[in-house]
């Protein structure tokens, strides 16, 4: 692993080219030494087939040094499974932690980690069916859960009524 911070994006930036993982995904880095994980966008394949390569601002959350070639790993985000929920009415209208103004009925959600802006596909797995959403907010809060989703989500995938179903949460590639 080595620390970049020109040629990925500067100090605010959270990137990471890979030998590997294609560009416009994402993948989880960590610092071996402290256990410090986080979610960084693929900008390119490195050119280097043993090399990856984290901007300045990600070699600083981890705590990894300039020249410290040995102490993080990079592994690629393809997919989560497991509860999701809606949430509606009681939040429409109010700031997300995006800054961003709530509307149930906008195609969004809310995850954990994922960078906002990022667009998801959702499948349920009782109905087979997906919806398309973008990352706006800060959630899953209740534990287990995956991801909070818009009322609007909800009904495009066939939950609404239950109120949470098991779902297939995918991170789309630049769109």
């Amino acid at each position: 692993m080595l620390w970049d911070g020109e040629a990925s994006g500067g100090a605010k930036t959270l990137t990471v080219t890979h030998p590997t993982i294609a560009p416009g995904g994402f993948a989880r880095v960590t610092n071996r030494d402290t256990g410090r994980a986080l979610i960084a966008r693929v900008i390119a394949q490195g050119a280097d087939a043993d090399t990856s390569r984290i901007s300045a601002g990600a070699a600083a959350r981890l705590g990894i040094g300039q020249d410290d070639r040995s102490s993080g790993y990079v592994e690629e985000i393809v997919a989560q499974v497991g509860p999701a929920s809606w949430y509606g009415k009681a939040f429409h209208g109010r700031p997300t932690a995006s800054g961003e103004t709530y509307d149930q009925n906008a195609m969004t959600a809310a995850h954990r980690f994922l960078p906002f802006g990022t667009w998801v596909r959702i499948t349920a797995e009782a109905t087979g069916r997906s919806a398309v959403a973008r990352i706006n907010d800060r959630g899953g809060f209740i534990k287990g859960r995956v991801i909070d989703v818009s009322k609007r989500v909800a009904e495009r995938v066939g939950f609404r009524d239950r109120g949470i179903a098991i779902v297939r949460v995918e991170a789309l590639r630049d769109r």
